[in-house]
């Protein structure tokens, strides 16, 4: 007999936002691809398209005349055990009634109780992030009478928008983890940001990636050494530590060459810093490539940078590793668990010196690209974590 799942992520991608919550989306249908008798339903928390302005009535009637004439639900199955579900979406204030989680929570049970009809019934559900995928979990899986698995990722947890004046996590947030069966954490560093507020073990399960997509070049070193970073442009990448990090490499003779891989808010206020640090000439900006170019933009790549404020894991840096490269990597949670001596280096978080200073070193070391790419293997590609993850479900259905 199948194990027969529901995960819900808070976010997935969608034609207006391709990118949002991919790696949800692959590590989802990487679990399918390994784990044949389990499957897969992802119920896809919807993007808010239709948000009720309860402060301005003739509006909130137009939305409502909008929202019924939607359509609530679609689904397309991409193989046999792998099906993703999305739901349109009412909502309102957080601060009112949940701000709707709980009905959307309601009807995801309906439309589960039409799919056990069909093919059998539910085993679990697991969701990625405590709000608001874990929330509406919760109220799905109460409903279906089925056991709760929450994965963390929300980095810093909980977000500023997700705690109260007193700094503790809004109910909202807390009440998925300490009713799930299991909760998980991406790094250790991660599980103990997340102890603090609840008192119960927490798992430490890595992200993973598609092993078959990244793999090493066979190359040597450029003149002048090319590093490559990748994230959102957003003040929690660190990328203005890293411009001056850079700046700092070049006042003293280092010419090293920097792809930025990433869009975002801050782009225009990085610009600026890069073109008063005199280094604009030896940056290039990629913008949001198509998801398929990333792996020759790795592998066009001598070494990897992520300067993050703060990270719960850094997909990132796997990737970079999955590609055969050495990392420089902040000391900023997750990273410092995944970078060791033999395949780079690390620095403190907020430190451009320090920074300068560990990429000056990683450039004049030699690494052996198969080597990385063997550690990736062992520690991070989806065959080697998926069967943890199946594991972790066979583990809560016996205690059921």
């Amino acid at each position: 007999m199948p194990v027969r799942i529901i995960v819900v992520p808070s976010w997935f991608p969608s034609p207006q936002a391709p990118l949002a919550g991919i790696f949800f989306a692959e590590q989802t249908e990487l679990l399918a691809k390994h784990a044949p008798t389990i499957e897969v339903h992802v119920f896809a928390v919807p993007t808010r398209d239709f948000e009720i302005p309860f402060k301005r009535p003739v509006e909130a009637l137009g939305v409502l005349a909008a929202w019924r004439r939607s359509p609530k639900h679609g689904m397309r199955a991409v193989s046999a055990n792998y099906l993703v579900h999305k739901f349109q979406s009412l909502a309102w204030s957080d601060r009112v009634a949940h701000g709707g989680l709980l009905h959307e929570g309601r009807r995801m049970a309906r439309v589960a109780r039409r799919i056990e009809r069909e093919r059998g019934p539910f085993d679990l559900v697991h969701a990625h992030v405590s709000h608001p995928a874990g929330f509406v979990a919760a109220e799905l899986a109460q409903i279906l009478g089925v056991p709760l698995v929450v994965s963390e990722h929300m980095s810093p947890f909980p977000f500023d928008d997700m705690r109260g004046e007193d700094g503790r996590p809004f109910p909202d947030v807390l009440s998925p983890l300490e009713s799930a069966a299991r909760v998980t954490a991406v790094s250790r560093a991660h599980a103990a940001s997340v102890a603090q507020w609840i008192h119960r073990p927490i798992d430490v399960l890595p992200n993973f990636i598609d092993e078959t997509r990244f793999a090493p070049a066979a190359r040597t070193p450029t003149e002048p050494f090319r590093f490559l970073s990748v994230g959102h442009l957003v003040p929690q990448k660190g990328f203005d530590v890293l411009l001056r990090a850079l700046a700092l490499c070049h006042a003293r003779g280092e010419r090293f060459h920097l792809t930025i891989v990433g869009k975002g808010h801050q782009e225009n206020d990085l610009l600026a810093i890069a073109r008063e640090l005199d280094v604009e000439a030896s940056v290039t900006w990629l913008g949001a490539p198509e998801r398929a170019s990333m792996p020759e933009i790795y592998r066009a790549a001598d070494a990897f940078v992520l300067a993050s404020r703060h990270e719960s894991f850094g997909v990132v840096v796997i990737e970079a590793l999955a590609s055969g490269l050495p990392v420089v990597a902040t000391r900023c949670g997750g990273p410092e668990e995944i970078v060791t001596p033999e395949i780079g280096e690390l620095a403190p978080a907020e430190d451009p010196v320090a920074l300068a200073d560990a990429m000056s070193r990683l450039a004049r070391r030699s690494f052996d690209r198969a080597a990385i790419r063997a550690y990736f293997e062992t520690t991070y590609a989806s065959s080697a974590v998926v069967p943890r993850l199946e594991q972790l479900y066979r583990e809560v259905l016996a205690a059921r």
